[in-house]
């Protein structure tokens, strides 16, 4: 919900490379996004493995194909006051969404994750413009987005991040958020498990602008080179890029149940087991 539409865009270019997926991973895309003609190259890395890793937050490590559901947007509205029959907060949910995720929905949310209070005004808004939506209904689905329960970590994400802990792998979540996400970490048991925070709605600043990996690996102590973002986004978290980092695009594909493809991280990083670590190379720079 708070930025990626997993669509395939112009980066991961031809020689990029491959991880290949085990143990039912579904095959990445990728670790290094590459700009546009004329934009900068990927770094070279040297042949060795990154020291630290970005993630993006919604659809990397945290599902975000879930968070709206009936049942919750009827125990927000009862909350309220307002009981809902199952099959009217159905109704309400898919009118809602398709409003926020309409091309005008979606200019209308662009730059709403820069605040706490521009986030709340922009999806409120959108939403009470739903068909059969008010102002409570509106508020409701608002407290279904932010509420720190309502997001579930895929089943791959705290094995990876609990073993990149274990290799001494600092972590950094960077994400486009109009909320503060920690209590969602939290709530799975995985607060303790990243570094850094830098979220949008923090620092003022949205991907994919250099500003917010830079500030990502200042905290983290790692130069832009020497770090791996993480994300499912090529345009957004493909900013990365060019402030100097490679980046791993995970599949468009995802749901709620199944792994993330997560796994190639610790291939990349060195963190996996040995067994199924590969000689880390360096990739060739094709063009």
């Amino acid at each position: 919900m708070t930025g990626s539409g997993g669509t395939a865009g112009p980066y991961g270019g031809p020689g990029r490379y491959e991880a290949p997926g085990v143990d039912g991973d579904p095959a990445p895309r990728g670790p290094y996004a590459r700009h546009p003609a004329g934009g900068p190259r990927r770094p070279d890395l040297a042949g060795a493995p990154p020291e630290a890793v970005l993630f993006d937050f919604s659809g990397t490590l945290f599902d975000d194909t879930s968070v709206i559901r009936p049942e919750r947007l009827a125990a927000r509205c009862a909350a309220r006051g307002r009981p809902l029959a199952p099959d009217r907060a159905a109704e309400l949910c898919a009118a809602v969404l398709a409003v926020v995720d309409s091309p005008e929905g979606r200019r209308r949310r662009a730059g709403a994750d820069l605040s706490p209070e521009r986030h709340r005004a922009v999806w409120t808004e959108l939403a009470a413009s739903a068909p059969g939506a008010d102002r409570l209904v509106a508020e409701a689905f608002h407290a279904c987005v932010t509420a720190a329960d309502g997001w579930r970590p895929y089943p791959d994400a705290p094995g990876v991040l609990t073993a990149l802990r274990t290799a001494g792998v600092p972590v950094a979540v960077v994400s486009n958020t109009g909320w503060d996400i920690r209590g969602s970490f939290a709530a799975a048991g995985l607060a303790d498990l990243v570094d850094a925070w830098v979220l949008s709605c923090e620092l003022g600043v949205e991907k994919p602008a250099p500003e917010i990996f830079r500030t990502a690996c200042a905290a983290l102590g790692v130069p832009g080179e020497r770090a791996l973002m993480v994300g499912d986004d090529p345009v957004k978290d493909g900013g990365a890029v060019a402030a100097g980092l490679p980046v791993h695009l995970l599949p468009a594909e995802r749901g709620p149940d199944r792994p993330r493809g997560l796994a190639a991280v610790l291939r990349l990083t060195g963190a996996g087991p040995p067994e199924r670590r590969p000689l880390w190379t360096s990739p060739r720079t094709v063009g």
